[in-house]
């Protein structure tokens, strides 16, 4: 068995707003075209980046810093 392949990348949210609805509701529908676990990691939280739910309750403000996760076939 294959062990998966895994990709993470930082990322500096710009928008004035921080992480809010609407950026997490884009997000969370782009990675359903893929077929790797995504995740988004702020500081010690984790969250499931195909829920909303989970993006919103990182509290990611301005000029925060996130960490994209993706593991799987598709991860790059």
């Amino acid at each position: 068995m294959a062990a998966s392949r895994e990709v993470r990348r930082a990322v500096r949210i710009a928008d004035p707003d921080g992480l809010h609805a609407r950026p997490c509701a884009r997000l969370a529908r782009a990675c359903e075209a893929f077929r790797c676990r995504v995740v988004i990691v702020h500081g010690s939280r984790e969250a499931d980046a195909r829920s909303v739910l989970d993006l919103l309750g990182l509290g990611v403000l301005r000029s925060g810093t996130v960490e994209i996760a993706a593991t799987g076939d598709d991860a790059d």
